[in-house]
This record gives structure tokens, sequence and C-alpha cells, in this order.
């Protein structure tokens, strides 16, 4: 399965990412800060963004058959 994942590089993110990679998906994992994950996989491709660019993003999920987001947007509302 090819799985998108958006906020990869936070803890939950690399906790979902691990998991999926373990049970054998290929998991494209979308980013702002390259720097901030640090999981390595044959199966892991990296996609450096922001949510605000439609473009990145529609390449970033063009082929997956699961998108998942483990964005934190509330801790920007408090």
């Amino acid at each position: 399965m090819n799985i998108t994942i958006f906020g990869a590089s936070g803890a939950i993110g690399q906790l979902v990412t691990q998991l999926a990679l373990d049970h054998g998906d290929f998991v494209t994992a979308y980013v702002r800060n390259l720097k901030k994950i640090s999981l390595k996989h044959p199966n892991l491709s990296l996609v450096q963004g922001e949510l605000s660019n439609t473009t990145t993003i529609e390449k970033a999920i063009a082929e997956s058959d699961v998108v998942i987001s483990t964005k934190n947007f509330l801790r920007n509302m408090v």
C-alpha cells in the first residue's frame, strides 16, 4: 500500500510512519523540516513542503492509496 503521512517528523508521525514501514507499506513522509525526521528505510520517500503549497501536496498524494495527517493543528489555535 502507498501511504502519504503529513506531520511525519513529529513524535506521533514518526511512530505511525515506522509502523507503516514495518507493515511493508511504501510511505511518503510530508514534512516541513527534513532535519527533524530521523527514519531511514528503502520504502520511505521524504517530501519537504508547507501545507499551504497545494502543488507539492498534489504531487505527494498522487500515487497514494491512503493519506494520514498527524499534524497538530490545535497547537496554533490556543
